[in-house]
C-alpha cells in the first residue's frame, strides 16, 4: 500500500477559500472551518489537512490525491462521483462519511471514527482500517480487494452482496456483522468468530439452546 506523496506545503491562511473548479496543490490546511461548502471539480493533490473541518461538505466530481487527514472533521462529508488516491486518516472524526461508488486505493485510516459510513458499491483497492469505529458502516455491494480491519469495531456492518478479494479481520469486533455469507474467502481470527456465532449458526439451520 502506498502512502501520501507530499513535498514542501504551503500554509492556507485563516480567510482562504477553496477556488472553485480548480486544483489546490502542496498545501497545508490547518483549523480551517469549510463545513457545509459546494465543492465541484476541486482537486486537492499533496495536501494534508490538519484539525480541519469539512463537516457536511458535498465534494462532486472530485478527487483526493497525496492526502494526510489529521485530527480532522470530516463527518457526513459527501463525494459523489469521486475518487481517493493515496490517503491517510488519523484521529479524525469520519462519522457518517460518503464515499459511494467511488473509486478508492491505497487508503489508510487509523484510530478514526468512521460509524454509519457510507460506502456502498465503493471500489477499494488496498485499504487498511485500524483501530477504527465502523458500527453499522453501510457497504452493500462494495468491491473490496487487499483490505484489511484491525482492531476494528465493526458491530452491525452492511456487507450484503460485497465482493471480497484478500480480505482480513483481525481482533475485530463482529457483532450483529450483516451478509456474512458474501464474506466467502475472507480471512477472520479465530477469536473474533465468537461474534458471529448465530449468524453462522442460523446459516448452517442449527439453533442454539
Amino acid at each position: 500500500m502506498a502512502p501520501p506523496r507530499l513535498d514542501d506545503l504551503t500554509t492556507a491562511p485563516q480567510d482562504w477559500a477553496v477556488p472553485a473548479d480548480d486544483l489546490v496543490a502542496d498545501t497545508l490546511l490547518g483549523a480551517l472551518d469549510l463545513s457545509e461548502r459546494e465543492l465541484e471539480l476541486v482537486d486537492v493533490q499533496g495536501c494534508r489537512l490538519a484539525g480541519t473541518r469539512v463537516a457536511g461538505s458535498h465534494w462532486y466530481r472530485t478527487g483526493w490525491r497525496d492526502v494526510e487527514v489529521d485530527q480532522a472533521d470530516l463527518s457526513n462529508a459527501r463525494f459523489t462521483d469521486s475518487g481517493w488516491t493515496r490517503v491517510r486518516a488519523r484521529g479524525s472524526r469520519l462519522t457518517g462519511l460518503s464515499l459511494a461508488g467511488a473509486a478508492v486505493e491505497d487508503l489508510e485510516v487509523t484510530d478514526s471514527a468512521m460509524g454509519f459510513a457510507n460506502l456502498r458499491q465503493a471500489r477499494i483497492r488496498r485499504a487498511r482500517f485500524t483501530d477504527t469505529a465502523l458500527a453499522e458502516a453501510d457497504l452493500d455491494a462494495a468491491s473490496l480487494e487487499d483490505v484489511v480491519f484491525d482492531g476494528c469495531d465493526l458491530t452491525s456492518a452492511r456487507f450484503t452482496s460485497v465482493r471480497v478479494r484478500r480480505v482480513v479481520f483481525r481482533h475485530c469486533r463482529l457483532d450483529g456483522l450483516q451478509g456474512l455469507e458474501n464474506l466467502r474467502g475472507a480471512t477472520i481470527e479465530p477469536l473474533d468468530l465468537t461474534g458471529l456465532t448465530h449468524q453462522l449458526a442460523s446459516a448452517l439451520g442449527i439453533t442454539l439452546a
